[in-house]
């Protein structure tokens, strides 16, 4: 018996999901443990799926974000916005600098 990768039991989850024609995909760091090639395949499914299913992502990597180009909820110290994932990506970007900027100033070089 084949134990499976992290990418074959994520692909798992969503064909079982498509057997059982769910309306609503619920998915908590789909891509997390997966490897490049898997992730590619299993964005195509869900990108391809986006027609007649409803999908809900949780997702906390920067650059996972950027490939699905979608619409963002925000939640951040109890509050909730939503954006264009181009407003959002202008926001995010602006606080990063700003962050980046301040914990420079405040370093110390040795």
């Amino acid at each position: 018996l084949k134990v499976l990768s992290g990418g074959q039991k994520q692909k798992l989850k969503v064909a079982r999901a498509l057997l059982n024609r769910a309306h609503v995909l619920l998915l908590d760091e789909p891509l997390n443990a997966v490897d490049a090639t898997s992730k590619k395949e299993i964005l195509q499914i869900l990108k391809d799926l986006e027609v007649t299913t409803a999908q809900i992502w949780v997702l906390h990597d920067y650059f996972e974000i950027q490939q699905l180009q979608a619409p963002v909820l925000w939640i951040q110290e109890g509050r909730a916005e939503l954006y264009s994932f181009d407003s959002w990506f202008k926001k995010v970007d602006h606080e990063f600098h700003s962050w980046m900027k301040s914990e420079k100033e405040s370093c110390q070089w040795i």
